[in-house]
């Protein structure tokens, strides 16, 4: 590239300028950086040293975005609390009055006091009375003739029976009482022959009343079951009479199951009783075993399925087994006779 031809008088006129005294000043600022702050380093490097800390467990990896800290909960606020014993007597706000029971009239002019008891109670001693007690657990009756009268048990949760009547222990009476299973097998079990439970009210089992032979259930108020009186065993000489049993929505099973399975099944009486619920409210008479069962002025209800039981009222009746008899069952609300 050639230079232009007055570049040297251009240098000279500048060699005779005198530059103003701050410009070395000026052009140091314009080649000297500017630094980068200290503290915001130290910001980034002590946030990532956090960091490092918290995933290592060193310190709680613990950010709030916004409000007041709270206090971390203790590691025994939730472990330490109570467990109830199986001695704590449940409210019974919920439990009706023994003069709630229907058919109890208006029993001793003055309420007893119940003396309480806690635990299992084994009665031993043949012609017991037990009267006017609360047991906070089971009855488990191993003599004969035993009688339970003006009782309120309530079960240990997940108990298998309310009521154990043993084997051997014949002629137990179960009256003016009321049973609470709390979610146990059976509210009374009848392993001897000859029971007999009037005016009595059982709730939250599975079984209300498992039946066998000599059985007379009169009087009771059954809620809250799958089943309220059955047996898949057999048993004669039952009688059901007069009795309000409501099985729970879930329940599969009936209002009064009576079949049998390993056993012969005769001479039942089934009357004046009310019932709902189960997949069938009645199912009464299936088996090769089963006759000489009568089954009369009935009422069935649709308080728990539009059916009576989800699936309809009657199951398992046999019209030509011997001595059977099917008489004036209805619903309750129609007045309209059902055929099994």
């Amino acid at each position: 590239m050639n230079e232009p031809d007055d570049l040297p008088e251009i240098r000279a006129l500048f060699q005779t300028v005198t530059p103003p005294p701050d410009l070395d000043r000026w052009r140091r600022d314009a080649q000297t950086p500017r630094p980068v702050p200290r503290r915001r380093r130290f910001v980034v490097v002590a946030a990532c040293a956090a960091a490092v800390v918290a995933l290592a467990g060193g310190i709680p990896a613990i950010v709030r975005l916004s409000g007041t800290p709270q206090p971390m909960p203790s590691p025994s606020a939730s472990s330490d609390a109570p467990i109830p014993s199986p001695s704590t007597v449940p409210s019974s706000s919920g439990i009706p009055s023994l003069s709630a029971i229907p058919g109890l009239s208006a029993a001793p002019s003055s309420s007893p006091t119940l003396s309480r008891y806690d635990g299992d109670l084994v009665v031993t001693e043949a012609g017991a009375v037990i009267d006017g007690m609360q047991v906070n657990g089971s009855v488990i009756v191993q003599a004969a003739d035993v009688h339970i009268r003006r009782v309120k048990i309530m079960a240990t949760a997940g108990s298998y029976w309310v009521i154990r009547q043993a084997p051997g222990a014949t002629g137990l009476v179960v009256e003016d009482s009321e049973l609470d299973g709390r979610g146990s097998h059976d509210g009374i079990k009848q392993e001897a022959s000859g029971l007999t439970v009037r005016r009595t009210q059982i709730r939250r089992v599975d079984t209300g009343i498992s039946v066998g032979d000599g059985g007379d259930i009169e009087g009771c108020t059954i809620t809250d079951v799958a089943t309220g009186v059955g047996t898949s065993t057999g048993g004669s000489h039952i009688t059901i009479r007069d009795n309000t049993i409501t099985t729970a929505k879930s329940s599969v099973e009936a209002a009064i199951g009576l079949y049998t399975t390993t056993g012969d099944l005769h001479d039942v009486t089934v009357e004046g009783n009310r019932l709902a619920g189960g997949n069938y409210t009645f199912h009464v008479g299936e088996g090769p075993g089963a006759q000489e069962i009568v089954a009369r002025h009935n009422q069935f209800g649709r308080s728990v399925h539009p059916k009576g039981g989800f699936y309809g009222p009657v199951a398992g009746w046999n019209a030509q087994a011997k001595g059977n008899m099917w008489t004036d069952n209805a619903w309750a609300d129609t007045g309209a006779q059902i055929s099994p």
